[in-house]
């Protein structure tokens, strides 16, 4: 199978990476990449290839700030980036590794999850396109550096990278395997592990080598039901949005056939583990506080164990939105304190928000056809009393909820 394509040869990266490229891009780090005189400037000055690369680095490197503290310092493309974990994700899913023991990582891309499992012990990093193996091991060295300048400093341990194929690595020393098959067909992206280049056939052909691994998928992704008590399968978040889900094999599962959904915050991972369940008894309405589960508990199909867990129902058959009379505090749960319920209709909400001084600051919506955006920005503004509008379907009708935040 042919690597897949780039926007640049891997000569245009090699100079990039290189003593000339890396210090014009350090040149140029508050340079805007949007620039016509500047992008003009490159061309003219560097050709065409170098150019391409140079302006995708200043405009890659700001987007990954937000996945990488060390983002300045990396080299990425736009396909690669989009599909690597997170620094916070890495290093959370290396923790279930063993410390001090060889890993591999099978696929690894620009090294997302490469740079998390460093931090855990020796290992070795298998991709089959040769630019992602130069850009990982650069990504390496720039956490390295990173590293050393945390107080206390840390080390990463040593990475060998190898541009082959995931069956030619040799696994013979591996305590435990990293698979994230890439997700791209062409212009296509693929959602399931079993339509990409390695699916759950190959999967099984890594176990039978080593046991125990972790296979990376797509939060859309669903566990086949032929493997589903084979694996712990754990939905992951970070900062409102689900990441992605990691199945988990033999030493590396903690209890196989369960799901687990995990949000992770500066204080540290809470999660919920449990099977999902068909909803309970609907409440058909709105109570005196209403709840939203986090991503990760969607995704994963949990929310009516964790409403079971703490006494609340949908609010409706099939809603995701949870109720109860009682107020409960969890952090895999957004809650609000409803001030006033009324069926959904703009002008009488506009009626509503007036009388009572109410402005709302944020929408949220679920099984409604409704744009928050565009909804916020026709209500009205003025009112000492900042409150969110929650719309939820109930049967066959919206309600409309006025609510006060629970954690602010």
């Amino acid at each position: 199978m042919a690597p897949p394509a780039h926007d640049a040869p891997l000569a245009a990266y090699q100079w990039l990476l290189g003593p000339e490229g890396r210090q014009l891009l350090d040149h140029l780090a508050d340079a805007d990449p949007l620039a016509t005189g500047l992008v003009a400037r490159l061309h003219r000055e560097l050709g065409a290839e170098r150019a391409v690369v140079v302006i995708e680095q200043l405009r890659l490197r700001r987007r990954a700030k937000e996945k990488f503290p060390m983002a300045q310092a990396m080299f990425f493309t736009r396909q690669r980036l989009e599909q690597a974990t997170d620094w916070a994700v890495a290093c959370y899913k290396a923790g279930r590794f063993p410390l001090g023991e060889p890993w591999a990582d099978l696929c690894c891309g620009l090294g997302g999850d490469t740079l998390g499992l460093a931090t855990r012990g020796p290992g070795l990093a298998v991709d089959r396109d040769p630019v992602a193996c130069l850009l990982a091991e650069a990504n390496l060295a720039a956490a390295a550096e990173f590293l050393q300048r945390q107080t206390p400093p840390q080390k990463l341990h040593p990475v060998q990278v190898r541009c082959q194929d995931v069956f030619e690595a040799d696994l013979a020393h591996a305590a435990a395997w990293h698979l994230d098959a890439d997700r791209r067909q062409g212009a296509r992206r693929v959602y399931r592990q079993s339509e990409t280049s390695l699916g759950w056939q190959a999967v099984e052909r890594l176990l039978q080598r080593v046991p125990h691994g972790a296979v990376k998928l797509s939060p859309m992704d669903e566990p086949p039901p032929e493997w589903e008590a084979r694996a712990t399968w754990e939905w992951i978040s970070r900062g409102g949005h689900c990441r992605q889900l990691v199945a988990w094999f033999g030493s590396l599962a903690e209890e196989p056939g369960l799901r687990k959904a995990t949000r992770l915050m500066p204080t540290g991972p809470v999660s919920f583990q449990g099977s999902a369940v068909p909803a309970g008894e609907a409440a058909l309405g709105i109570e005196r506080f209403l709840y939203e589960p986090d991503p990760a508990v969607l995704a994963a199909g949990l929310e009516y164990a964790l409403g079971d867990r703490l006494n609340l129902r949908p609010v409706a058959p099939g809603a995701v939105y949870l109720t109860g009379q009682e107020a409960v505090e969890h952090p895999l749960l957004a809650g609000f304190e409803v001030l006033q319920v009324l069926p959904f209709d703009r002008r009488r909400l506009q009626r509503t928000l007036s009388r009572g001084d109410y402005r709302v600051t944020e929408v949220k919506k679920r099984g409604v056809d409704v744009s928050p955006e565009a909804l916020l920005r026709k209500l009205r503004k003025r009112g000492s009393q900042p409150v969110v509008l929650v719309l939820a379907r109930v049967v066959d009708r919206v309600l409309a909820a006025l609510c006060r935040r629970l954690d602010r």
